[in-house]
């Protein structure tokens, strides 16, 4: 491959090796084998973000094993296990939610979280205690959610949690470039399909996994950053949320919405809701996409945003089954 040296100050053959380097991590110097990119020419190493961000990850893992520190992983699988959002952990805890972003996202945990995170992991009825503390915060379907998990941590798992594990688990092993720069918030996907079946009258599923990727892919549009962290693939028929029947499952068996099978040529179900529209847990600009997009295809069929969604070079650049870069948001033609 080629790319810029400076030292020769044009294009030149360059190869990946292997060289020890150190990197300084919370005042400590940690030494790895690092992949540096190197001028055939004149031999001069060539900085790499790419490389130098992966080479700073593996200085940070290393640090983390050394101190007992917990992994980004290590958060989202907490979360997942009592079916809360960044907000709610960090509700729990007494944290902001900017902290576990950070955490979640790479950042070293100082020593006093990390072992108030491991405390709360590792210890029941301390979680238990800081829920019954600070549930008031939480929202409604968190709440809920929460409750079922705690009451259920030391039986066997409910069906919603597992459902729950499941999906979070799935979305945020995605990339920023597949779930929109945000980390999943199953609360905020779940109030999106409740704005839509609530505001579309006789809303059928495939039209509302087309309004959900709209929704999202609009939010990212106009401010970098998608509204639910949700991943979505090319299937036949348009856009969809990435294992949108577990979604869907989840959906009715936490009691959000329903479905009612419809009359007609083709087999197909109706979905409704069957809680209350959480306006809370959206900014006044995620609320306007929302608005936009029903405006937009209130009165269009499942077949017509069906068509408009195969238009879209997002649909049109992606392979069958696989997920779609957030970054075709920008070209979106059906809705600006």
């Amino acid at each position: 491959m080629t790319a810029y040296c400076p030292s020769c100050n044009k294009d030149r053959e360059v190869t990946v090796s292997k060289q020890r380097e150190s990197y300084p991590v919370k005042g400590e110097s940690i030494v790895i084998d690092a992949n540096v990119v190197v001028c055939d020419v004149c031999g001069a190493t060539i900085y790499d973000d790419e490389l130098d961000e992966e080479n700073l990850e593996e200085a940070y893992g290393i640090y983390r094993e050394k101190h007992g520190l917990l992994a980004p992983r290590d958060l989202r699988e907490l979360r997942a296990e009592y079916g809360l959002s960044q907000r709610g952990l960090s509700s729990l805890l007494g944290w902001s939610q900017a902290t576990i972003a950070r955490y979640e996202a790479g950042a070293i945990p100082s020593v006093a979280h990390n072992s108030q995170l491991i405390h709360f992991r590792g210890d029941l009825d301390y979680a238990l205690e800081l829920y019954h503390e600070n549930k008031h915060k939480l929202n409604s379907l968190e709440a809920k959610r929460a409750a079922d998990a705690f009451g259920s941590v030391k039986d066997s798992r409910s069906i919603t949690n597992i459902l729950q594990s499941f999906l979070s688990k799935c979305y945020t092993q995605n990339s920023a470039l597949y779930v929109g720069n945000k980390a999943f918030d199953i609360d905020k996907l779940a109030n999106m399909v409740v704005f839509f079946a609530s505001g579309i009258q006789d809303l059928v599923k495939s039209k509302l996994l087309k309004l959900l990727w709209y929704a999202d892919f609009l939010c990212y549009k106009r401010q970098g950053v998608s509204a639910s962290g949700t991943p979505y693939v090319r299937d036949y028929y348009g856009p969809i949320p990435a294992h949108h029947d577990m979604l869907l499952a989840y959906l009715q068996e936490d009691g959000i919405v329903e479905t009612r099978p419809y009359e007609g040529p083709y087999e197909g179900e109706y979905i409704l809701p069957l809680v209350e529209f959480d306006k809370g847990l959206f900014s006044e600009e995620e609320l306007d996409v929302l608005i936009a997009v029903v405006t937009r295809f209130k009165d269009s069929t499942a077949k017509e945003i069906s068509r408009c969604s195969h238009d879209e070079d997002g649909y049109r650049a992606t392979e069958m089954k696989q997920m779609i870069p957030y970054s075709y948001a920008e070209s979106l033609k059906a809705i600006h």
